[in-house]
């Protein structure tokens, strides 16, 4: 399969933020959230670099078609993913 990378950020707070990996089906046209990085100030390049590093394993270690669940749209995909994973958003900021 070919997927379509799309970078989606949300702003948590002053000082947080979430950057969603979101990859698109190209013959399904249908979204799944790969992972979601959470990034705090001081922000620094390496906080990036191994973000980015562990994207590229999460990719090649397992198929996003049975890491993810597939959604009609980006913003479904992110809602599943925050209800599933609603342990690492601090209460103050779930959605």
């Amino acid at each position: 399969m070919i997927y379509k990378e799309t970078k989606i950020w949300k702003r948590l707070s002053s000082t947080q933020v979430v950057r969603f990996v979101c990859f698109e089906s190209i013959e399904e046209k249908r979204f799944a959230i790969q992972n979601a990085d959470f990034f705090y100030m001081p922000f620094s390049s390496s906080q990036i670099i191994l973000a980015d590093k562990r994207q590229i394993e999460l990719f090649a270690e397992e198929s996003i078609t049975y890491r993810s669940q597939w959604y009609a749209s980006e913003l479904e995909a992110i809602e599943a993913h925050e209800k599933e994973f609603s342990d690492f958003f601090e209460p103050e900021f779930k959605a």
